[in-house]
């Protein structure tokens, strides 16, 4: 857990806990369920400035999806902290982030998509047939006809994603899924990824490479 407390002059970190040194203006507090917590801005400010690249982006992913789309209070409470040590990659993180990511493997799979030079890819491009709309994929890159979907676990064994529906069922929807966009005349290659991928960046090349999406910086 953090904690700021405008009375310390330096942070400090015990098992579990870690006090920062620091102010905090009004705007900057909002109470939840009867405790005072940071808002949505200083936190993704606050992260931006002290996580990995990644975990930065996820989070400010998801606080710009929340807030639709506008990053303005977050570049503001940034801007509050000019001369902070990581304040540019904190800017860097916020100007890549995007409220279409929907889901932290997403997020995660698209700063990895960046580091490994993949081109940029359209997110959450929709797919239509002579049936209507079939969905939208996570990335399209439109050059090579290829697209790439974030395989996460949850969506085949949790209950708030499976609904009514059994993992086998949600399996079979999701292949026939795949089958409509794979006979779409534009596309010409249909992979997928998932954490392993992501944590192992040479796996994921592979996968781009097999579908003919060029990259930059290979791992």
């Amino acid at each position: 857990m953090h904690v700021i407390d405008p009375a310390r002059r330096r942070t400090q970190s015990w098992p579990g806990v870690v006090k920062h040194a620091g102010g905090l203006s009004p705007n900057d507090v909002v109470e939840i369920g009867g405790i005072r917590v940071t808002s949505l801005a200083r936190t993704g400010a606050d992260i931006a400035l002290s996580a990995p690249r990644a975990d930065a982006v996820t989070i400010l992913d998801c606080i710009l999806a929340r807030c639709g789309g506008d990053s303005s209070a977050v570049a503001a409470s940034l801007g509050e902290r000019p001369r902070a040590r990581a304040a540019k990659a904190a800017a860097r993180a916020l100007a890549f982030a995007s409220p279409q990511s929907q889901s932290p493997g997403e997020s995660f799979a698209r700063v990895v998509l960046d580091e490994i030079g993949a081109p940029e890819p359209v997110l959450q491009r929709p797919f239509f047939d002579e049936r209507g709309a079939i969905g939208e994929v996570d990335f399209w890159f439109d050059a090579q006809g290829a697209m790439l979907e974030f395989d996460g676990v949850v969506k085949y064994t949790e209950a708030r994603y499976l609904g009514r529906l059994t993992p086998a069922e949600v399996v079979v929807r999701e292949k026939r899924r795949e089958d409509r966009i794979r006979r779409r005349p534009e596309v010409r290659g249909f992979t997928r990824c998932d954490w392993r991928d992501l944590h192992e960046p040479r796996r994921l090349a592979k996968l781009l490479g097999g579908v003919g999406v060029p990259l930059l910086r290979p791992p």
